[in-house]
C-alpha cells in the first residue's frame, strides 16, 4: 500500500494508526458503495435488455397471431368449418370419426386436413412477409 498524506506529516504513530484506520474504513466503504452502485447498474440493465427480449418476443407473437388470423380468415366457410372441428371443438374426435361426420373415407379426410394445413401455412407465411396487409 502506497504512502498516505499523512505519512509525511510529523505526527505520533497512535494518529497515524488511527488515520490509516479511518481512511482504509472510508476507502472500503466507498468501494463497497460503488460495487453496489455498479452492480445495482448491472442488474437494471439486464433487466432492461430482459424486458426488450420480452417486449419483441411478445410483438413477434402478436404479428404471427394477427397473420394466422388473416389466414384464417382467407380460408372458405367449409375449410373454417373444418378447422374448428378438428380443433375447436372441444371433444376427443378421431379421423374415423370426423371422416363419418363428412361423408368420406378416413385417407380422404385426412387428406383434405394436411391440404389444409398447408394452405394454411402458406397463406400464413404470405402474411408474415407482407406485414402491412395483417392490420
Amino acid at each position: 500500500m502506497g504512502y498516505l498524506w499523512f505519512d509525511i506529516l510529523d505526527l505520533p504513530y497512535d494518529v497515524k494508526r488511527t488515520l490509516k484506520h479511518f481512511s482504509n474504513k472510508e476507502y472500503y466503504q466507498a468501494e463497497q458503495q460503488r460495487e453496489h452502485h455498479l452492480s445495482c447498474s448491472d442488474t437494471l440493465e439486464n433487466f432492461i435488455v430482459d424486458e426488450k427480449q420480452n417486449v419483441e418476443e411478445l410483438l413477434e407473437k402478436k404479428i404471427e397471431l394477427a397473420a394466422l388470423r388473416k389466414a384464417l380468415e382467407a380460408l372458405s366457410k367449409e375449410e373454417r368449418k373444418l378447422i374448428d372441428d378438428i380443433y375447436f371443438s372441444g371433444e376427443q374426435r378421431t379421423y374415423q370419426m370426423l371422416a363419418r361426420r363428412y361423408g368420406i373415407s378416413r385417407q380422404a379426410f385426412m387428406k383434405r386436413h394436411v391440404l389444409l394445413l398447408a394452405k394454411l401455412r402458406d397463406t400464413t407465411e404470405y402474411y408474415l412477409n407482407n406485414e402491412q396487409e395483417i392490420w
